[in-house]
């Protein structure tokens, strides 16, 4: 079995990703009842640190489960795992919130210890044929959860329904999938945000289709409206992004990827 290079924080505890074990009576095994930010690093110091922690009290808030240390004891622990692990330039870091062991049930309160797990590995870039041509997107028939039964702006890991479009996109030859919503509108990628250009005008899907507030998102916004193109948050069908100029997605990961 080949395991992670890097290491692994449970509770602040510091393991190597071989002896990293959660128990199988874990809610976050059994039912998918957790929350997670992923984030990287660059020059070794997390990027957006700050972002990434309210959008995971935001998921936690919205699960009704509690976060189990401050802000402060999570960036500590981040800097732990770096400075006990000092090989390469930056790393990819996930963090993850688990409702915690409890007996097998659905109510919550089965669990009286959240747990946080903190995984640190190498950050292992993209080919950078994906930058220079693009990669190959496929509109698949997986539909995004709707946002009122399983609101995708909540970040858990319950991510079945990005996984089984994954599958199908991969099933047509395309690297990744596009979701629509039940309404037929373009949400998102599986792990990225989505963005079109049409007129010299930037478009992307507005928050009602059902799509993380991605926080790369929010800087290409941002960037965007700074140099004086227009961005139009909207609904956006089929239709109009076949008929698009041009097409990207946007990702803490992959920063901007056409």
């Amino acid at each position: 079995m080949k395991f992670e290079k890097g290491l692994v924080s449970i509770d602040g505890k510091i393991i190597k990703p071989k002896d990293a074990k959660v128990s199988i009576f874990d809610h976050g095994f059994l039912f998918g009842d957790s929350a997670y930010e992923t984030l990287r690093t660059y020059f070794k110091k997390p990027y957006c640190l700050k972002e990434h922690l309210l959008r995971l009290k935001r998921t936690t808030e919205g699960l009704s489960l509690k976060l189990p240390f401050t802000f402060k004891e999570i960036e500590a622990q981040i800097n732990k795992l770096i400075r006990q692990y000092p090989t390469p330039r930056d790393y990819y870091i996930r963090i993850v919130v688990s409702r915690g062991v409890g007996l097998i049930g659905m109510d919550p309160s089965l669990c009286l210890n959240p747990s946080l797990i903190i995984i640190l590995k190498p950050m292992v870039k993209f080919p950078t044929d994906y930058f220079q041509k693009g990669i190959k997107l496929s509109l698949v028939t997986i539909r995004r959860n709707y946002k009122k039964a399983m609101d995708p702006a909540l970040k858990t890991g319950n991510y079945l329904n990005n996984v089984l479009a994954f599958i199908e996109s991969r099933k047509n030859g395309a690297d990744d999938a596009l979701l629509l919503n039940y309404k037929d509108e373009l949400t998102e990628s599986t792990t990225s945000n989505v963005f079109i250009v049409k007129n010299n005008m930037l478009l992307t899907p507005h928050f009602e289709t059902g799509i993380l507030d991605g926080i790369t998102r929010e800087h290409v916004i941002k960037i965007a409206k700074q140099n004086g193109i227009k961005v139009v948050e909207k609904s956006i069908k089929e239709k109009e992004l076949r008929n698009d100029d041009e097409c990207f997605l946007s990702s803490t990961l992959k920063n901007i990827m056409p």
